[in-house]
């Protein structure tokens, strides 16, 4: 190239119709006139920017613009031996995966820089040798694991023989784990009520020999372990979940509000689920809350609970779990998969006005 040119962008070459060509580093470096070592370390962020002149980085930035040239992934991870990609994997049969807690995922990742992959577990039952295959293939550095309820015990063993660095959302376990605080929480919905002067609390929990995920037990062992310690009864009316039994749940509130002298001061509801048959009864009764007795409701979701008001609440913080998974995910990605003790996330409040002392 002639002096008149030199520091000046070369015209970008002519497209061949119908024919794309991923844009290499070295045309990169023809177009800004540069080598390919100085276009690497400019477009790789390095520190070592020996020789690169402020006027030569923009120059290369703009080549590497007008020719849409992006990295080579599969190149970098051959040398770095990082995919830069972590996978969120769930049950085949969940449904569907809270958007906020891909919210999180996917906002804490961003601040890193790095990619997420979205996967599906499959059913171990129909095909075993699929799920080892499936990890095998997949080209991440680390995977979050995340179910509603329970995942196989084969499934786990196949997951965790893979020598893949996994942290399991929504799982309780010493290690490797992120999930909510569902006894911290319903312990300090009880302590709320203890501390406005009630002593008759009732909690309405889903039974928890019945039900499918430890967070039902352990929200009922909090309520139960705080009334313990306070010296106080423990009274709690668990319902069946399984199919329609809306009508049945609501008598059973019904009959509990109708007495006059045991009636509970203050429910505790410890599903996001249970305030309506309350809700219902209460306005069958013509009572008002929080005159006539207090409420307060654990949340599975991360939004506040209306039903003509909004109840005090405490709710999950989905987006919290999503981005303090993926921290642990990296923490072990850098430290060679070592084992790491598992977080608890607290429960974040909804102030309402659904609390109040005893009626007199």
């Amino acid at each position: 190239m002639g002096k008149a040119n030199r520091g000046k962008l070369r015209p970008p070459p002519a497209a061949t119709p119908g024919l794309w060509v991923r844009p290499t580093l070295a045309a990169v470096a023809r177009h800004a006139d540069c080598s390919i070592g100085l276009v690497s370390t400019v477009l790789n962020n390095s520190s070592n920017n020996i020789g690169a002149s402020e006027d030569t980085r923009r120059r290369i930035v703009e080549a590497a613009k007008q020719l849409n040239y992006r990295p080579n992934a599969a190149a970098r991870a051959q040398r770095s031996r990082r995919f830069n990609t972590i996978a969120l994997v769930s049950r085949h049969d969940i449904g569907t995966i809270h958007i906020n807690l891909l919210k999180g995922v996917a906002s804490e990742l961003a601040d890193t820089e790095q990619h997420l992959l979205l996967s599906f577990l499959p059913n171990p039952q129909a095909d075993e040798i699929l799920p080892p295959r499936l990890f095998r293939e997949l080209a991440v550095d680390g995977m979050l694991v995340h179910h509603a309820w329970s995942i196989d015990h084969k499934m786990i063993t196949v997951i965790r023989n893979q020598g893949i660095p996994v942290v399991w959302i929504n799982t309780k376990d010493p290690q490797d784990c992120v999930y909510p605080d569902d006894y911290g929480a319903a312990r300090h919905a009880t302590h709320l009520l203890l501390g406005r002067g009630h002593r008759r609390i009732a909690a309405l929990c889903i039974d928890p020999e019945l039900a499918r995920h430890y967070s039902h037990l352990d929200r009922a062992s909090g309520f139960s372990d705080a009334m313990m310690e306070a010296g106080l009864p423990q009274r709690t009316i668990c319902f069946d979940h399984r199919g329609a039994r809306a009508e049945e749940h609501y008598e059973t509130v019904l009959k509990l509000l109708s007495t006059t002298r045991e009636r509970p001061t203050a429910l505790l509801a410890l599903d996001h689920h249970l305030h309506l048959p309350v809700i219902r009864a209460a306005d069958k009764l013509k009572l008002s809350i929080p005159r006539d007795f207090s409420m307060i409701a654990l949340s599975n979701l991360d939004r506040k609970i209306e039903c003509g008001q909004v109840l005090s609440t405490l709710t999950v913080p989905i987006q919290t779990v999503g981005r303090d998974a993926v921290r642990l995910l990296q923490k072990k990605i850098r430290e060679g998969n070592e084992p790491a003790p598992s977080h608890a996330i607290p429960y974040e409040p909804v102030n309402a006005d659904t609390l109040a002392p005893p009626p007199p």
